[in-house]
């Protein structure tokens, strides 16, 4: 008569194999159970074998507005409201053909150069000083914004 624990090893074995069988039937990629109770086998999707995805379109909807760096419902509001933005303790005194001295000194103004009717381009640097920066306005509506800006270029360069 066999002892109780020779009966044992071979049920311990058996049952580790039942067991080893079933986890490798279900970890194979993955599945879904289907209406009669099998089991229906998909292709496991990676990113190696996934579809390539194109990126999203660049153009941008007529309706979002240009990106701005200042805005107001005239240029020049627009230009003051940028130079606070860049720098809040600058002051803007409008047009540099309306600056005074001394009232203006250590201010910034702006000279138009180009006046088209919904894009305007304007020199900006300090009163009584050569200009730093181009900013290029559009309006929008009533809102005039600065949509971009450049340092000015230099006399001879």
């Amino acid at each position: 008569m066999p002892t109780p624990g020779t009966v044992r090893a071979p049920l311990v074995l058996v049952g580790t194999v039942a067991v080893l069988a079933l986890l490798a039937a279900g970890c194979g990629g993955s599945s879904e159970s289907s209406a009669f109770g099998g089991r229906r086998r998909h292709p496991a999707t990676t990113a190696a074998t996934a579809p390539p995805t194109s990126p999203a379109p660049a153009t941008v909807p007529a309706t979002t507005p240009p990106a701005t760096f200042g805005a107001g419902n005239t240029p020049e509001a627009a230009i003051s409201a940028y130079e606070v933005a860049r720098t809040p303790s600058r002051q803007y005194a409008g047009p540099c053909t309306d600056t005074e001295l001394p009232r203006d000194v250590g201010k910034w103004c702006s000279a138009l150069l180009s006046d088209p009717t919904d894009s305007r381009t304007y020199s900006v640097g300090p009163a009584f000083a050569e200009s730093e920066e181009r900013l290029t306005l559009v309006r929008n509506g009533a809102i005039w914004s600065v949509t971009a800006h450049a340092p000015s270029p230099q006399p001879g360069g």
